[in-house]
């Protein structure tokens, strides 16, 4: 199974992150929809507890992960093998 792509916003000066989307084999999940201005509480809970949990994961291995496709304050996550 290929591995999940995360778009993650960055706040440097409170010194967070938080997920904004998430897609995998089985589909994607937004914490902002643009059609329709509206936004999620759910879906940014449930998206940045399993961020949370996959870069705990990811930590625990020794993994390290990827930028890629950088684009203002948000940047794309792709694991990368051990360290």
């Amino acid at each position: 199974m290929p591995d999940p792509v995360v778009t993650v916003a960055v706040f440097p000066l409170a010194q967070t992150a938080g997920a904004l989307t998430y897609e995998d084999c089985f589909g994607h999940r937004n914490v902002y929809c643009d059609r329709l201005m509206a936004f999620s509480p759910m879906a940014q809970r449930d998206l940045n507890n399993l961020l949370g949990e996959w870069l705990t994961k990811l930590l625990a291995e020794n993994r390290q992960m990827t930028s890629v496709g950088i684009s203002g304050s948000s940047f794309r996550l792709r694991e990368q093998g051990p360290l």
